[in-house]
Formats: structure tokens, C-alpha cells, sequence
């Protein structure tokens, strides 16, 4: 599951995110991604000294609700949604700079 909370407004504990990814009770997944830009997370001003051009952070967590580094599919679905709800505009050739908890991927 993958939504975009680009103010980090939304605060989720392990037991929510657990509750959403649960395949008998919740949306079922294997994990839960938010959208957020990384000024507005802690971890997300890590990213950005990284690399000053990771305006958003992938905030990845696995089905029991612990967050992850990253995740290769995630990241490529996560670039995809940023894109298709006009987060970011790339022109051809170009490529997304995104804050993880593993360190900034593109």
C-alpha cells in the first residue's frame, strides 16, 4: 500500500501499520510506503545532506509494521505514484532522487 502524506502529518504506530498490511482484516500488503518530503521528517534531514536534491522520502515499513531500509519494487511503484499524482514532473531522462532510510537511491 503506498499513500502520499507530503506534510508528514499522518502518524502511524507499528500496531496501525500492521492492522493495514493484515491480509484478513486490512487492505493486505506487503508493506505500507508513505509519500512524504523528506524537511518534514528527522530521518529525511539525513537524506537531504545526502543529497540535497532527495525532496522526498520513502517512509517504508514492512507488514509487521517495522520500518525498513528500503525496497527495490517499492522504490519503482513509489517514483511511478509521485509521477502519476504530479508530486514530481520529470522531463525525459531524467531521474527521481529519493530519501530511505538505506540512503538516498535515484
Amino acid at each position: 500500500m503506498l499513500f502520499a502524506d507530503p506534510e508528514g502529518e499522518i502518524e502511524l504506530d507499528a500496531d496501525a501499520l500492521a492492522g493495514i498490511a493484515d491480509r484478513h482484516f486490512g487492505v493486505g500488503a506487503d508493506g505500507v510506503i508513505r509519500a512524504v518530503k523528506s524537511s518534514k521528517l528527522a530521518i529525511g534531514a539525513e537524506a537531504l545532506a545526502e543529497d540535497p536534491a532527495a525532496e522526498w522520502f520513502m517512509d517504508y515499513h514492512n507488514a509487521d509494521g517495522s520500518p525498513a531500509e528500503m525496497c527495490g519494487n517499492g522504490i519503482r511503484v513509489f517514483g511511478s505514484f509521485l509521477i502519476e499524482n504530479g508530486l514530481v514532473e520529470l522531463a525525459e531522462g531524467e531521474s527521481i532522487v529519493v530519501g530511505t532510510r538505506g540512503g538516498v537511491e535515484t
